[in-house]
């Protein structure tokens, strides 16, 4: 039976932050998970809040490993604290790259590093005042649901009320998506849910936005050639984000086969294999399940030809060309 060896250790960076550092040996990876999660919540239960892997002697990775690694980031933020990873060998980091999780974890070349982080007092923001539920896309006032504006704007840009006279803002309003960063036109004051990815936002009567935060992974978006290559390292992304929000592994599996199953064959029906056109995805985590939203400018699919494994599936036109096809899995 394959196994897998912490070695850990209690450390102090020059500022007084205490931190764990745990030495992995091993691979992460199905035969080892259960153990590797034992482990992992026994750190936890002990009240470890910055925990640093060691990852020197991590032999092998896969989808799920990094899965459930990003489960645990989350879990450590949870609690007020901090994963970080050191010293990740260049095949481990490869797969990471190839995913797209090294852009999700806090990596750091040596010990020293990863302990200035933790002693610069670096911490999550607040979250803000959560808000009742109320219905998808439906604001609580006015009754004007927020409209998704055509184009996406960089990551960081604030609302932009117009101000009127006098100071007062004047509605409607443009704010980006905490979680998404679709650009939104909010049209008063008032509750609403982004119509992308669901996330509650809400607007003083002042232009001030709050988002409460959410438990669910951040969504991700990525533009690959239109090759079977890339076909599986997006659907492996896919089984690791389903693993991170709590679906099961065989579920998670299924996710992943259904939705390189789907990528394969628009590159050989709608690209015929012209690794020089792009396949644009979009998965997004949902309290409900996984949506995967994926673009494609060729001739298109029937609805017909994807697998029945998402429990939902619309195929609708591309505004500007081609198709967008639009998959729920549900938890």
């Amino acid at each position: 039976m394959a196994a897998i060896d912490f070695k850990v250790r209690v450390v102090k960076s020059p500022q007084g932050a205490v931190a764990t550092v745990a030495e992995v040996t091993g691979s992460i990876d199905a035969t080892t998970i259960n153990q590797f999660q034992t482990i992992m919540d026994k750190l936890v239960q002990k009240g470890v809040k910055n925990l640093v892997l060691d990852c020197t002697n991590i032999k092998y990775i896969n989808s799920t490993g990094l899965g459930t690694l990003l489960k645990y980031v989350d879990t450590f933020s949870g609690v007020g604290g901090n994963l970080l990873f050191i010293r990740v060998p260049s095949k481990v980091m490869l797969v990471m790259e190839m995913l797209g999780f090294n852009a999700l974890f806090n990596i750091y070349e040596e010990e020293d590093e990863a302990l200035q982080f933790l002693g610069a007092g670096v911490t999550e923001a607040p979250e803000a005042t959560p808000v009742a539920p109320v219905a998808p896309v439906a604001p609580v006032t006015p009754s004007v649901a927020p409209r998704v504006a055509p184009q996406r704007v960089p990551s960081g840009v604030q609302p932009r009320p117009s101000v009127a006279a006098g100071g007062q803002v004047s509605f409607p309003m443009e704010a980006e998506c905490s979680r998404c960063h679709q650009k939104l036109e909010i049209p008063g004051a008032g509750t609403f849910r982004c119509p992308r990815c669901a996330q509650m936002c809400t607007v003083d009567g002042g232009g001030k936005t709050a988002f409460p935060a959410t438990r669910l992974p951040a969504p991700v978006e990525v533009s690959i050639p239109a090759s079977s290559t890339f076909a599986g390292v997006v659907a492996a992304l896919a089984e690791g984000i389903a693993v991170t929000m709590g679906i099961n592994s065989n579920k998670a599996q299924s996710i992943r086969d259904n939705v390189g199953g789907l990528i394969m064959k628009m590159v050989d029906s709608s690209y015929r294999a012209d690794a020089t056109s792009a396949i644009n995805v979009l998965l997004i985590p949902t309290d409900n399940g996984l949506r995967s939203e994926i673009v494609d400018n060729g001739t298109g699919l029937d609805a017909s030809a994807i697998s029945s494994a998402a429990d939902d599936v619309k195929v609708t036109p591309h505004p500007v060309k081609g198709n967008v096809y639009t998959l729920l899995y549900r938890r």
